[in-house]
């Protein structure tokens, strides 16, 4: 028997009913429900429950009309639920692929993926506040039904109603190869990848400027060195003011200098800090070749017993 556009489908108690249609749509009611075909493969569902697919490898865009909202399906598998008491809401459930759904209306979709779930109740207008209402099925409960779609009769599977159409059919959904495999993991549980770089938000970004770098700059490490050598001169660097000051030499050399054989480079260069007491590189003079004294101090000058006649004769020499 063919069903028209326009003619209505309807089961009591425990009856139940699948159409299948020549485009490749098809469906299943179960008890005390009531559905419309309409034009443009649109389903008009008024009461019960309700699963819909289209034969896999056909695209048959569907339409399923609720009191309170329409469900979209492309290719998919839907269940959708009306409880006897409409102010319980309907239940828009994907078993595999994406669904789209629409309040009673208007025009805003929400998307439904493999094993999401929205509850809709009549009158309902704020899209907002119903899409966020979207709940997936957890894995642990989405791998306790597939485990029931080889033992149906058990008890704790015949108290899901999400499975009351699977049962009490001659064959199986032509659908389950798609539904029955691991749930997809969604955006937010799918495993994070870590980046090389990544990139940080104004906020961090603002706290990193504030935290000082625990180790400095190439550049700041390369200017140390020269600033310690200004305050702490090397050993073979020219005296400092302070030092030519504590120095006993002076720019002519004295009396007793001159007769000590100092030669003419000495006079004009001063010696270091540590050799202006004894400057053990001078040659010896004439008088001194036979016996050879250390240099006096410059500022205190004694008679030694070697010096000749003529040295006893000069004058002492003055700082």
């Amino acid at each position: 028997m063919g069903i028209q556009v326009g003619e209505t489908i309807r089961t009591e108690n425990e009856g139940k009913v699948q159409i299948e249609l020549k485009n490749g749509l098809a469906f299943r009611i179960g008890d005390n429900s009531a559905v419309t075909l309409q034009p443009d493969n649109q389903l008009n569902l008024t009461s019960g429950t309700m699963i819909t697919w289209v034969v896999p490898g056909q695209k048959v865009p569907t339409q399923i009309v609720t009191p309170s909202g329409v469900a979209g399906i492309r290719g998919t598998t839907v269940y959708v639920q009306i409880p006897p008491d409409l102010n319980q809401g309907i239940l828009f459930f994907t078993w595999e692929g994406k669904v789209v759904v629409q309040l009673k209306d208007q025009k805003s979709e929400m998307v439904l993926k493999t094993g999401d779930e929205v509850t809709i109740k009549p009158g309902e207008t704020d899209f907002r506040k119903t899409r966020n209402s979207i709940k997936p099925m957890s894995r642990k409960h989405w791998s306790q039904i597939r485990r029931c779609f080889s033992q149906l009769e058990r008890p704790e599977c015949r108290q899901e109603k999400r499975l009351v159409l699977f049962r009490d059919f001659k064959t199986s959904l032509p659908t389950l190869s798609l539904i029955d495999k691991p749930l997809p993991a969604k955006a937010s549980q799918q495993p994070q990848v870590t980046k090389p770089k990544t990139s940080l938000t104004p906020k961090q970004s603002a706290v990193r400027k504030q935290e000082p770098s625990s180790t400095p700059e190439p550049s700041a490490v390369k200017k140390k060195p020269p600033e310690v050598k200004k305050q702490e001169p090397s050993p073979t660097s020219e005296p400092s003011e302070v030092n030519k000051k504590k120095t006993f030499s002076t720019s002519e050399p004295s009396e007793v200098n001159k007769t000590s054989g100092q030669s003419e480079v000495n006079k004009q260069t001063s010696p270091t800090p540590e050799k202006s007491v004894v400057s053990p590189t001078l040659e010896p003079s004439e008088t001194n070749k036979e016996e050879t004294y250390p240099a006096p101090q410059p500022s205190i000058v004694y008679p030694t017993p070697g010096q000749s006649e003529d040295n006893k004769k000069k004058p002492e020499a003055t700082d």
